[in-house]
């Protein structure tokens, strides 16, 4: 009991101190809360630059490098690697979001977004995947899921059991394929193109040049 007792002690003031370090710096370089935005060593409304520790709820105005916690709120921009149960960025974002359940960005994003639940509010590049993925903005490159949304021009490959596209300039694979114009080709048991003149809807392969 007493070797417990002094390593929570010893953890305790390894954080006080790096706390301690991290006021006295210009920048804010690690983070740790339980619960945002009053139970954090830095306050919700300024940068950390390294390291964030979010052991329920943290929230910060920019943040870049390492996000670690349940869930793990950036209010402004984010440049780095987020992981956790849910990750939410208000502004731009680039690196990796990784999430058990959730990733949200609400505006760009740069990188590889992966939750259960994925949304990109911006254009978006990279790599977009989980259960369901939809994309507000243009996006360019992979959107892998059971469901897959682009709500304006899609470039690339749409990889799901369901796809559902504005505009397609790649490929669409999945079981149904659905949007509203194609430059490229769709795979699957339904595919669909509104924009057709003829031939609209068709079995195994449909295409639009």
């Amino acid at each position: 009991m007493a070797t417990k007792s002094m390593n929570t002690s010893t953890l305790l003031l390894s954080f006080a101190a790096l706390a301690a370090v991290s006021a006295r710096a210009d920048q804010n370089f690690f983070q740790f809360g339980l619960w945002a935005p009053d139970a954090q060593i830095i306050k919700a409304s300024d940068d950390v630059k390294g390291l964030r520790l979010d052991i329920v709820y943290g929230e910060n105005k920019n943040v870049s490098g390492l996000d670690l916690g349940i869930v793990n709120t950036t209010t402004g921009n984010f440049a780095g690697v987020g992981y956790g149960i849910a990750n939410v960025v208000d502004g731009n974002a680039s690196g990796l979001q990784w999430s058990w359940l959730y990733s949200k960005t609400g505006a760009e994003f740069k990188g590889w977004q992966a939750a259960l639940f994925s949304h990109i509010g911006g254009t978006g590049t990279g790599l977009q995947g989980g259960i369901v993925s939809l994309a507000d903005g243009d996006f360019t490159g992979l959107q892998y899921s059971f469901y897959n949304q682009s709500d304006k021009l899609f470039t690339g490959v749409q990889l799901g059991f369901v796809n559902n596209a504005q505009n397609v300039h790649g490929v669409q694979i999945g079981l149904v394929n659905l949007t509203k114009d194609l430059n490229g080709i769709q795979i699957g048991l339904g595919n669909y193109i509104a924009s057709a003149e003829t031939l609209k809807l068709l079995p195994f392969v449909n295409w639009k040049f």
